[in-house]
């Protein structure tokens, strides 16, 4: 009798690891699916995701850090794009238009160059930022992220976050002045081709399986008569 007590307790404790193991390499293999690329900085980043694919966007959380205390937090912002608006970005990317619009830029020789790139208008909306406590002025937040050439390095990719203002058709427009809130993450010509095509391929695949798990949903079938 002790000794089948003794091996039901054994038989409990792997059951108990295999579970714990099976669900901790699940958070971990979505938290690996949702990271589709990552550009680094000295003490910024951003990371392009696919967490919010399911409602047909792509995120880029752009992120500052102070390395001097423990790597802390500074500043985030986080910027989405719908699969339309960041197809034709990759386009731009992938068939030179941004880099020969570097170039032209460049060409000016001004101490600090225009952006060749800006993410179409988008934040939060006032309705959203009074429910979420996130300003005490009854303001919407926008937040855009530019590419422009860089003084150092070939490209540097911006996120500013600032007060706005919803206009007729849903937009948030931006207000003038200094952003509240500015990220600067730089690049080279590569990382900016290669995360590109990373994203890319995430999302293909991502539609991909929606396609062929659920096909029924997306193709209609008429009844015959």
């Amino acid at each position: 009798m002790e000794e089948k007590n003794m091996n039901q307790r054994i038989f409990d404790g792997i059951k108990f690891l295999a579970g714990y193991v099976k669900k901790k390499t699940s958070v971990e293999n979505n938290r690996i699916r949702s990271l589709c690329a990552e550009i680094n900085g000295r003490d910024t980043f951003v990371k392009i995701k696919g967490d919010y694919f399911s409602i047909g966007k792509v995120r880029l959380s752009f992120v500052q850090f102070d390395k001097a205390n423990n790597n802390s937090r500074v500043a985030d912002i986080d910027v989405c794009m719908s699969f339309s608006e960041w197809a034709a970005l990759s386009h731009d990317i992938a068939f030179g238009r941004i880099f020969k619009l570097a170039e032209q830029e460049k060409a000016k020789d001004e101490k600090y160059p225009k952006a060749v790139y800006e993410s179409p208008l988008g934040g939060i909306n006032e309705v959203n930022c009074k429910k979420r406590n996130l300003r005490t002025d009854g303001k919407a937040i926008s937040r855009r992220f530019s590419i422009a050439p860089g003084s150092r390095q070939p490209f540097v990719i911006t996120a500013e976050q600032r007060p706005g203002k919803t206009d007729e058709k849903g937009l948030i427009v931006p207000e003038g002045g200094r952003p509240e809130v500015s990220i600067r993450v730089p690049c080279t010509r590569e990382i900016l081709l290669g995360a590109v095509e990373m994203v890319d391929r995430h999302i293909s695949a991502y539609l991909s399986s929606k396609y062929s798990d659920k096909a029924s949903d997306f193709y209609y079938t008429p009844k015959e008569k």
